[in-house]
């Protein structure tokens, strides 16, 4: 699917571009964030407990999937699966 044409709270298969990878500290943990961008859109996967995920790099291509949940103005998918293209 287009990101731009995903809807919150469904389930999605979206495939895109790494443009973003950090590490997000939360209280006593943290996530591994990977922001996708396929052009027409962006969607921000979180990987929670993991400081690096082997392979998801800044122009990778990645497929995720998985809920799509709004977020601060964001759309995110908590924990997707993912496969490096």
């Amino acid at each position: 699917d287009d990101i731009s044409k995903v809807k919150n709270r469904t389930h999605v298969v979206v495939v895109g571009n790494v443009v973003s990878t950090r590490i997000v500290p939360k209280a006593k943990s943290f996530w591994f964030e990977v922001i996708i961008d396929d052009g027409t859109g962006k969607v921000d996967g979180w990987f929670f407990g993991r400081k690096e995920i082997k392979g998801l790099e800044l122009g990778s291509l990645v497929l995720m999937k998985g809920l799509v949940q709004m977020d601060e103005g964001e759309m995110t998918i908590a924990n997707p699966f993912y496969q490096l293209l």
